[in-house]
């Protein structure tokens, strides 16, 4: 029994290898289920079936008819074997004349490669007749089997290393390999391929050598700006330091001849400097709640946000500068400018207080959250738009104030009550003496309060002034103030002099 060793490679995309031809192939390792559609209408078609473990083949199509010969050569034709795991069978093909098929095991093929083996024994799916098998048939081996036996002129081969998992393939997407059999007496055709042709500056590229008619006693590369410039690997590795247009040339030797293919054009270098624009682009501003969506480029690679993000565009909530990079198709990275990002919290007002000397001096701070703008009112219809403003209460009371905050995202009122209480001067009195309203006076009599020239204030409840007056204030005596005529209600009157405070609650009925 032979073994395999594996080798899973990539095929060429190809597709037609020669659009007048009429044979084409279909070669893998594992077998499997394959339905072919001949959805072509090319006459007196051949195909070429090669696996190392049995296969069921169907012909299906609008032109099914055309086939005249179908050929299996392969290792394993006759052994059940259900590597597939789709069931064991034999390799069968149905959809056609049973006159028109041919099932052969471990033929001979009767073309010598050194990678390959000798006998149809299926293939590892790589399209290159100077690479190892690993105990497999080169392509140029299956396409000499099938042209010998079956004749034609060779349009296309598709190869692969894996199971078909009862798949249908159509001949008009055509094949992936068109490595062909060398002729002895024919020179060298030149070709090679790359893994990339449009690459960043400093970066590097793998060329593979394509030639056909070998074996080659010598290759030789050509690279124009590149590093190196000169090689005779069969298959280099060049480097481009430079951004521009580049050329390729290769050449090749038997003992027929030389073959030379020069593309001009061929590789593409970039420079490694680009801006990447984001959109909208800033700065912009957003209130507590709102987002913006930042969108970069299209059509670029690997985008990395600021924020980590990996997508071409982000959602942002948060407050802060974002910016962007990523790579373009020649694999250059470019960054984008920094979009600064607002978010304006909605205010919330708050505040705390101290009250200090003078007697009813209160100093309050401003704690609200979203700066903005402040508009405190305190009794009196006094009013204040500083941030930290003081105030002078008139006497000890529970007092309002109302401080409203804003900003551009909205405002906020708190209304609190502020107690405030005798502080600082030790000579005050509020309990001696007593006070009374009758009419359009208020009358008092205070026991360790006199003075000259007293200044005597009379308040309503929140503060406002309604009368004063200076006069002469004496103890033991009933003096008196001018007031309009108030309604009932609470009331005060305060009596101050150069080192006295003496305030009364008068309640009127």
């Amino acid at each position: 029994m032979i073994v395999l060793s594996v080798f899973i490679l990539k095929s060429n995309a190809q597709s037609i290898c020669d659009d007048g031809g009429d044979l084409i192939i279909y070669s893998n390792y594992d077998g499997g289920i394959l339905t072919i559609n001949i959805d072509e209408n090319i006459p007196d078609l051949r195909v070429g079936i090669c696996t190392y473990e049995p296969i069921q083949v169907n012909f299906t199509g609008a032109f099914v008819g055309n086939v005249t010969q179908v050929l299996y050569a392969g290792f394993n034709s006759m052994q059940n074997n259900n590597n597939c795991n789709q069931g064991n069978f034999v390799t069968s093909i149905s959809g056609v004349s049973p006159s028109i098929i041919g099932i052969e095991t471990y033929p001979s093929i009767g073309y010598d490669n050194p990678n390959g083996h000798p006998n149809m024994v299926g293939t590892g799916g790589n399209c290159s007749s100077t690479e190892p098998t690993g105990g497999g048939n080169t392509p140029d081996q299956i396409v000499y089997y099938f042209q010998q036996n079956l004749g034609g002129d060779f349009r296309f081969h598709f190869t692969q290393y894996e199971c078909w998992q009862t798949q249908t393939l159509a001949i008009s997407a055509g094949g992936n390999c068109c490595v062909v059999p060398v002729d002895d007496n024919a020179p060298p055709i030149a070709s090679f391929t790359a893994n990339e042709t449009q690459i960043c500056a400093g970066n590097c590229i793998t060329f593979t050598n394509t030639s056909i008619n070998g074996p080659f006693s010598n290759v030789s590369w050509t690279f124009p700006g590149g590093n190196p410039p000169l090689s005779n690997l069969e298959n280099p590795t060049v480097c481009y330091e430079n951004d521009g247009v580049y050329s390729v040339s290769v050449a090749v030797d038997n003992a027929n001849g030389m073959g030379v293919n020069t593309t001009p054009g061929y590789i593409t270098v970039s420079n490694n400097q680009f801006t990447i624009s984001i959109s909208p682009l800033g700065p912009v501003s957003l209130c507590e709640g709102e987002s913006i969506t930042l969108i970069a480029d299209n059509g670029l690679n690997n985008y990395e946000w600021s924020n980590g993000q990996n997508t071409q565009q982000v959602e942002i909530t948060e407050t802060g500068g974002y910016s962007v990079s990523a790579e373009n198709a020649s694999g250059c990275i470019g960054v984008s400018n920094v979009v600064n990002v607002e978010v304006t919290p909605i205010p919330v007002a708050s505040f705390s207080y101290l009250q200090t000397f003078p007697e009813y001096f209160v100093e309050f701070t401003n704690t609200s959250s979203g700066n903005g703008t402040y508009l405190w009112s305190f009794p009196g219809e006094n009013n204040s738009t500083q941030e930290n403003p003081g105030f002078q209460f008139t006497f000890d009371n529970n007092w309002p104030v109302t401080l409203i905050a804003s900003n551009s995202c909205g405002t906020d009122t708190l209304n609190e009550i502020v107690n405030v209480i005798k502080t600082g001067i030790e000579n005050v009195v509020f309990s001696d003496g007593y006070a009374f309203i009758n009419e359009d006076k208020v009358y008092f009599i205070t026991d360790n309060f006199s003075g000259l020239n007293s200044n005597v204030c009379f308040y309503n409840s929140i503060g406002q002034k309604i009368s004063n007056s200076t006069i002469d204030v004496k103890n033991g005596i009933l003096n008196s103030l001018d007031i309009p005529q108030m309604a009932a209600g609470i009331y005060y009157l305060k009596i101050e002099s150069d080192s006295k405070i003496w305030v009364k609650k008068i309640l009127k009925v």
